[in-house]
């Protein structure tokens, strides 16, 4: 696993519950938007099934850390694990998705916290 960027560590450091939850949903509704890149165009095949894989595992902690929040279950994983389970992938290609999610799901959140 790579180390995550320290913007990242700081935003999810910095949110409270409600927020991380709306972050999370996001995220993964970001992933799954993103991971369209992975299919063969005008087919059911997958141009690249690892990256797809990763993103669905990505996709699924994402998740289940929102729903534990929402259903008070535990054990929640800590920030630090969920920063690197999210962001903290050997994939170049999963950093960029992982990335590019996280800007989405920030602005996101910014904006929904706008009066």
């Amino acid at each position: 696993m790579n180390s995550v960027p320290s913007d990242i560590a700081d935003v999810l450091a910095s949110l409270t519950e409600p927020q991380l939850v709306q972050f999370l949903v996001r995220y993964a509704y970001q992933l799954t938007t993103l991971a369209r890149g992975t299919y063969v165009p005008g087919g059911d095949d997958l141009a690249d099934p690892k990256l797809m894989r990763l993103v669905n595992e990505t996709v699924h902690r994402a998740l289940d850390q929102a729903d534990a929040c929402l259903s008070g279950r535990t054990p929640r994983r800590p920030i630090p694990a969920l920063q690197e389970v999210l962001f903290g992938h050997d994939s170049e290609a999963m950093r960029r998705m992982a990335r590019a999610a996280f800007e989405n799901a920030h602005r996101h959140l910014k904006l929904s916290d706008s009066p």
